[in-house]
């Protein structure tokens, strides 16, 4: 195996973007900065974002959620297809099973991974819903705290337990309270 094999075919690749997609490389530019990313989310009242799995693209509506993520690496987004009233219908246990089904309500975007983020006008419309509609759709949701607290709260994960190998370890805390100490 040889690294720089990889480096060149990489750029290779990046060029071919650059040079056959001008507008895709500029976007991928831009939100390849978790600030920009964060701005973009949280001036647009909805967005679009392309995701790949297995080599496929999916694309998805999404509407930033009044929420945080502590480490800051990701952010909580409503899917705009997902109709609120069916949502706010149900109880908390219920919440929380159907955020597991598909089409899932919540996705986590991670910003410090370059998503691929699109305005919402970019696309004429997504499956019945344009992009007025996806718009007010954003804004009747996140206006709506009461929704939001139950979605953010059914979404929440109990924290990943610590791994063994100390080397999977890396994102945890390696001191502890004396060794901080010393190392001050």
């Amino acid at each position: 195996h040889d690294a720089l094999a990889d480096v060149e075919a990489t750029l290779y690749i990046c060029r071919l973007i650059r040079d056959r997609a001008p507008d895709q490389w500029s976007s991928a530019l831009r939100f390849c900065q978790k600030s920009s990313a964060l701005a973009f989310m949280d001036d647009a009242p909805a967005f679009a974002i392309t995701e790949c799995y297995y080599g496929q693209p999916y694309q998805y509506a999404l509407a930033k959620l009044p929420v945080e993520d502590p480490i800051g690496s990701s952010v909580i987004t409503y899917d705009l297809l997902v109709d609120p009233d069916e949502l706010r219908a149900l109880d908390d246990v219920a919440l929380v099973k159907r955020l597991g089904r598909k089409t899932k309500p919540i996705r986590r975007v991670r910003v410090n991974a370059a998503p691929l983020l699109h305005d919402i006008y970019d696309f004429a419309q997504f499956g019945s819903m344009t992009p007025d509609m996806l718009t007010a759709r954003a804004e009747e949701v996140r206006a709506d705290a009461a929704l939001c607290a139950r979605l953010i709260a059914a979404a929440e994960r109990a924290p990943a337990e610590a791994s063994p190998y100390i080397e999977m370890r890396i994102h945890e805390e390696f001191s502890g309270a004396a060794d901080r100490e010393r190392m001050q």
